[in-house]
């Protein structure tokens, strides 16, 4: 799998599952996931990608990620961090206006494909 194949929901949940690993021991809080979330992980765990399973815990689920899926992470969380540094170059550069458009314009789209999957779901 290739981070050019994946949609943003797909890579936020990717994201989310490495800062699992990385912060709270491989476990995975399933209250933060939605039903998608879940049956893309379960599709993800039989192809191989990651590994996800139920715990008996507060945590709920656990799951380690693929030599694959690290690499796809990495890419994602690097593209993250450049367009954080792009705007931040924008803030130092005095154009602040432009950055909190740009920040005002991201919760926007974000809060328009919430409303729309509440719509669908």
């Amino acid at each position: 799998m290739q981070i050019d194949e994946m949609n943003r929901d797909e890579i936020n949940l990717l994201l989310y599952f490495e800062t699992c690993c990385v912060d709270q021991t491989c476990r995975v809080e399933g209250q933060r996931m939605n039903a998608e979330d879940f049956a893309l992980a379960k599709k993800w765990c039989k192809e191989g990608f990651i590994t996800f399973g139920r715990l008996r815990d507060y945590y709920s689920h656990y799951c380690t990620l693929s030599d694959a899926a690290w690499t796809v992470v990495a890419e994602a969380r690097k593209a993250r961090g450049k367009r954080s540094e792009a705007r931040l170059n924008r803030v130092l550069e005095g154009d602040w206006k432009e950055a909190e458009l740009d920040i005002v314009a991201a919760l926007l789209k974000k809060r328009a494909s919430e409303e729309e999957a509440m719509k669908n779901g």
